[in-house]
């Protein structure tokens, strides 16, 4: 029996956005949205943050606040709950605390619903935080599994090498418009520097003008660390990060690489 996708990353860029802004935006199943909730309040718990100040939805309904001070909303979305967060330069922190408590619960529910089951070709990556509760220095950590990079093996081999090549500029695309709209004014010119690059091997690294980095890594086997048995994910290690606007960046970065790789998957023929 396959587990279905638990939950999606997704970025709308500000050309679409409702907001005028970048959007980071996570889809949950909605048949797996108690587990999630569930897990976010016990995070909310062990947070170091006010918890008072973390807005929980009470109705589920489209345009429910969510996250540290309302920095979110809900939409539903046919069988999906739809979590988005607009990147407004003035909310960074709010949507980076938000994170802090939002990426362990979805990890923490991915694996609850992932235990003694294969884990499906739907869940490309699993996010978590390392050293989450150091505000200082969020370090986006997780998994990237297989299908993610068989696809980006293909990605790479097609045409060419040119729909791998469209993708990363799309990709870089996106992370200059986050940088631009929520990096310090001091740094907003080096908004170019931003860049993406996908290997061969179906291995990717993202990373900002300050040397900030996420990048898939080795694979291993992590049995002990809770993730079903047979599956040999990629870690997805991160270096440099030491503000919430690289973080988000990076974030933001992936998503949109995620985005590109179902849309070619759906329609292999790319439109660069």
């Amino acid at each position: 029996m396959n587990v279905e996708n638990v939950y999606r990353l997704s970025l709308v860029t500000k050309e679409l956005s409702c907001a005028s802004v970048p959007e980071l935006q996570i889809h949950l199943q909605n048949n797996k949205s108690v587990s999630f909730w569930e897990k976010l309040v016990q995070e909310l718990h062990s947070s170091p943050f006010t918890e008072t100040a973390f807005a929980v939805p009470k109705e589920m309904k489209t345009g429910d606040i969510c996250g540290y001070q309302g920095c979110g909303y809900l939409a539903q979305k046919g069988t999906e709950t739809h979590l988005s967060f607009p990147l407004y330069d003035f909310n960074v922190a709010c949507v980076m605390r938000t994170m802090h408590v939002v990426l362990p619960a979805l990890y923490y529910t991915f694996l609850h619903f992932a235990k003694d089951h294969t884990v499906s070709d739907a869940q490309y990556v699993t996010l978590y935080l390392n050293d989450r509760y150091n505000i200082s220095k969020p370090t986006p950590a997780g998994f990237v599994f297989p299908i993610l990079i068989e696809s980006l093996k293909k990605i790479a081999l097609s045409e060419r090498g040119k729909v791998r090549e469209s993708m990363v500029r799309h990709i870089d695309d996106a992370m200059q418009e986050v940088w631009q709209e929520i990096a310090p004014v001091t740094h907003k010119h080096l908004k170019k520097k931003c860049s993406a690059g996908i290997s061969r091997s179906g291995l990717f690294s993202l990373m900002c003008p300050t040397d900030a980095e996420i990048t898939s890594d080795r694979n291993v086997d992590m049995q002990k660390g809770g993730v079903p048995q047979g599956v040999y994910p990629t870690l997805l290690n991160s270096y440099n990060i030491h503000t919430a606007y690289e973080h988000l960046t990076l974030i933001a970065g992936l998503a949109r690489m995620l985005d590109l790789v179902r849309a070619h998957e759906e329609v292999p023929v790319y439109v660069v």
